[in-house]
């Protein structure tokens, strides 16, 4: 008895999340137009559009070539009933956002690892325009997160899907006063199912991404 209105109560949940999923959510900066997670042969994967909106003094900061990092994060994780929910997988893409000006460009450089020292950037590019370099760095397009076969289909798992604006990683004289203050609040994050099927693959061909994923 118990057991079924446990699954019934799960299931009512995993409901009332697929539907979330179909709505926009506006957070901390960022409106999240889009996101989704499937399942293939090969990964579970992520995909993702948000709109970021940064405050004058982040642009004002960016300007003078102080460099910001982007963070999404994937926490992929078995539901269980009678415990406490288990972490499979952590997944990180990291994303360093600076202004050159010298040449008046943006460089966008792309990291698999958990943000902080030591990080290896190992895909670097240049774009003109502040809103190209903020389209890119919110868009996951059929983003890896976890191998399907640490994924089992016979379990119910979710995915804690993230995005902020790293603040510790800004130079120590920036982050003086900056946990008091919400211009510098850049956030969003959702919780959505894994589905038990597989479906195609729609991973964009012109969009290269490191596949560095951190176990637990």
């Amino acid at each position: 008895m118990l057991d079924g209105v446990a699954v019934w109560l799960r299931r009512c949940v995993w409901a009332w999340l697929c539907a979330g999923a179909l709505l926009p959510a506006v957070w901390a900066g960022v409106v999240a137009e889009a996101f989704e997670i499937t399942r293939t042969e090969e990964a579970i994967e992520a995909r993702a559009r948000v709109a970021l909106q940064l405050s004058e003094p982040v642009e004002a900061a960016l300007m003078k070539g102080v460099p910001l990092h982007f963070v999404w994060q994937a926490d992929v994780t078995r539901e269980r009933w009678y415990w406490r929910d288990k972490r499979v997988v952590t997944s990180y893409r990291t994303w360093r956002l600076a202004y050159q000006p010298l040449t008046r460009r943006w460089r966008l450089s792309l990291s698999g690892q958990a943000p902080g020292a030591g990080q290896q950037f190992v895909l670097h590019q240049n774009v003109a325009q502040l809103d190209a370099a903020l389209s890119a760095i919110g868009r996951l397009s059929a983003w890896a997160v976890a191998p399907s076969e640490l994924v089992s289909a016979d379990d119910e798992h979710r995915v804690d899907l993230s995005f902020r604006l790293d603040a510790s990683l800004l130079p120590r004289p920036f982050q003086i006063g900056v946990g008091s203050t919400t211009d510098w609040s850049v956030r969003w994050q959702a919780s959505l199912p894994v589905p038990s099927k597989v479906g195609p693959s729609l991973r964009a061909p012109d969009l290269a991404e490191p596949d560095v994923r951190a176990a637990e």
